[in-house]
């Protein structure tokens, strides 16, 4: 888009961080919003842990059958429509409070949310593209990892209170409802242009898994997964193990996680602010990889 459009429209292109921005923020919301709530919904269900965990693991469960088909969309639908349906998918907790009764329609909300990411962050690579210059790009990108950083965080401090206040279904529905509300703003409000692609079939197949089968790929994964696995299993288990061993209140539980959280959201503005100043990548994985090693330790200290 850039170079195709006059200046001033350009500027339009914070007006398209801040929804997504918005739209990131909401979706991530409900995204470990279960962990400080775990005990009231075993308690309301009557069920064992393991199956309380269901309610967090199936959320990245279904990314495994469907994150390459869903990312091979984005040529076919275009960024747009493709962020429009992420938020919309992504506000499927709406429905929770009408899941009080049944822990099998919570499970199935829970899948369907799960895929709003699938349909989000292929698209939002394209669309940054459009609309910002590669100097831009790191901190754009920043500004969307940080929005589901203080997604995650806000509702780590706030679920719990909420939810012995007023009922942990109306919270989840509430997240559902902010979700929502981003998804009409973007309707209205964002722009993406198509993207075209060869519809080869077989070709596209061929380079998806040329690209899955590259040494790098297989090593960003690896990276990537560690962390990811130690977030969500202290997110999600931690305020409950504090609240039953330690005896601690489920509000104090989802605080300290909260501060957990809120220290990523500074790593993650520091990370964007250096990335931009340098090109080099691979200390930004190494580093943060072995802290959070050690890390992963001390919350049972």
């Amino acid at each position: 888009m850039n170079g195709e459009v006059p200046t001033r429209i350009l500027g339009y292109r914070y007006v398209i961080a801040g929804l997504i921005g918005f739209l990131c923020f909401s979706s991530a919301l409900s995204m470990l919003a279960i962990g400080p709530i775990t005990p009231l919904i075993i308690a309301n269900y009557g069920i064992n842990k393991g199956t309380a965990g269901l309610l967090t693991s199936i959320v990245f469960l279904v990314h495994i059958p469907l994150a390459i088909p869903i990312s091979m969309l984005v040529g076919r639908m275009g960024p747009k429509i493709m962020i429009f349906i992420a938020a919309v998918v992504g506000s499927a907790p709406l429905l929770s409070f009408m899941a009080t009764d049944s822990f099998s329609f919570l499970l199935a909300l829970r899948a369907v949310y799960g895929m709003s990411f699938l349909f989000l962050f292929p698209a939002v690579g394209p669309l940054f593209m459009q609309w910002f210059p590669p100097k831009e790009l790191p901190l754009v990108n920043g500004l969307f990892v940080l929005s589901a950083g203080l997604g995650i965080t806000t509702a780590t401090f706030v679920g719990a209170p909420l939810s012995e206040a007023i009922g942990w279904e109306v919270v989840l529905s509430g997240f559902g409802v902010v979700s929502l509300l981003s998804a009409l703003t973007w309707l209205f409000l964002g722009k993406a242009q198509r993207i075209h692609k060869d519809n080869e079939t077989r070709s596209l197949i061929a380079l998806v898994w040329n690209v899955l089968r590259t040494r790098t790929t297989l090593l960003v994964a690896v990276a990537d997964a560690g962390p990811l696995t130690l977030l969500t299993a202290s997110l999600a288990w931690l305020p409950t193990l504090y609240h039953e061993v330690h005896e601690i209140s489920l509000t104090a539980a989802g605080v300290y996680m909260g501060v957990f959280s809120l220290a990523g959201l500074v790593a993650l503005v520091l990370a964007s602010l250096f990335t931009g100043r340098t090109r080099k990548r691979r200390p930004f994985l190494i580093i943060p990889g072995i802290l959070a090693g050690f890390a992963g330790f001390t919350v049972l200290v």
